[in-house]
């Protein structure tokens, strides 16, 4: 097979995602787009990936064989993804051996940054290409800060993630200053609120460092599917205190330690009650005192009607005890200059394709997590000199 690199600004390039036609992919077009009215210039590839640091190998993958969970097995096919997908900006999510991985992205034409969490030999970064941006100020959080905010009510928030962002200058001048994010938020199902505030303290952090509020880019895994709160924050602007993750009941019935999709399916909301609405047995306060979170971010996720469908991919993340989306893209800001549209994002292999092969990560696959890739532009109609 011929290995290319992808122009990541051509909306119809294909993209041979795994070194087999059946893992093959390629980019899903996002309503109609005009190539002679968009600016080629106003638009910028990110990937966002959880490449599933080498010390959570061990014991946690007994389908796939040792040979293709090893490092160098596993780096050579990260660094080849990396090379094909040719993104300008990448966010990785438990990004470990910096000292080797750091040297490889320079060679590729990137320059990055990375913020590690405590006590762990992995953590965030953001990477983007030389030849396009020179890096402006950064940001870093710690979320363990919530510790002190949040001191006995009854739930432990120091889980060492952290979150970081970025503002990015733009060498032609034809793009706006940009702000790109990335945080990796808490793994336990058992405890979606320690999440939330998570999420809701980045964003907080975000916007008082963003304060030019440049457009705004946020990756991560999130671990949190389509019908969680975090979710429901992020790409509504808005989640009411009584949603069933946020309220103190929710930490009653389950005392596995574990990512069980039982769980998730019983905290799941039904389709036919309205999330302001109490669930009986559920809420130990009264509607008067039920918080409403709230931010003016804007977001949208780049993936929210994956192939047309109205709804996030089945998922991002497969193993053998877990199938389900945890990882997003999102794209807003509060600048009312410019406005950001999605042209197009990468395909997801089918499950078919990971079937015959369990589950991932597996030979041509180096991570438990899919990669997501979005190539966004700023629309002309709102685009100002």
């Amino acid at each position: 097979m011929t290995r290319r690199r992808i122009d990541p600004h051509n909306p119809n390039d294909q993209l041979i995602r795994r070194e087999c036609s059946a893992g093959s992919s390629k980019f899903q077009p996002i309503g109609h787009f005009n190539e002679q009215s968009d600016d080629k210039n106003l638009r910028i590839s990110v990937i966002s990936y959880n490449i599933l640091a080498q010390k959570y190998i061990k014991g946690s993958f007994p389908y796939c064989h040792s040979a293709w969970l090893g490092y160098e097995h596993r780096n050579k096919k990260w660094k080849s993804e990396i090379a094909k997908f040719n993104g300008d900006v990448l966010c990785f999510q438990e990004f470990d051996k910096e000292e080797l991985r750091g040297p490889i992205l320079g060679e590729q034409g990137y320059e990055g940054r990375y913020f590690q969490r405590n006590g762990k030999r992995e953590g965030c970064s953001i990477f983007w290409k030389k030849s396009k941006f020179t890096e402006g100020e950064d940001l870093g959080v710690n979320l363990n800060d919530l510790v002190d905010k949040f001191k006995g009510n009854g739930l432990d928030y120091e889980r060492d993630n952290v979150g970081m962002a970025i503002v990015l200058n733009p060498i032609n001048n034809k793009l706006p200053s940009i702000c790109i994010a990335n945080i990796h938020a808490h793994w336990n199902p058992l405890y979606p609120e320690v999440k939330f505030q998570q999420v809701k303290y980045f964003l907080e952090k975000l916007n008082e460092f963003n304060k030019d509020n440049h457009p705004l880019i946020l990756c991560g895994d999130f671990n949190s599917l389509p019908s969680s709160a975090v979710y429901q924050y992020l790409s509504q602007g808005f989640v009411d205190g009584n949603h069933p993750h946020l309220v103190k009941s929710a930490y009653t019935n389950y005392t596995k330690d574990e990512h069980l999709e039982s769980y998730f399916a019983s905290m799941k909301l039904k389709e036919d009650t309205p999330l302001n609405e109490e669930k009986e047995g559920k809420s130990t306060e009264s509607k008067e005192e039920i918080q409403k979170h709230e931010h003016m971010l804007n977001l949208k996720s780049a993936y929210s009607n994956y192939l047309g469908k109205g709804r996030e991919p089945d998922f991002t993340n497969y193993t053998a005890n877990f199938i389900g989306t945890l990882d997003y893209i999102f794209y807003g800001g509060k600048n009312d200059k410019y406005e950001w549209k999605c042209i197009s994002n990468l395909e997801i292999p089918s499950e078919e394709w990971i079937k015959k092969r369990v589950a991932l990560p597996n030979e041509y696959c180096p991570s438990d997590h899919i990669p997501l890739m979005a190539r966004l532009c700023l629309s002309k109609t709102m685009y100002k000199e």
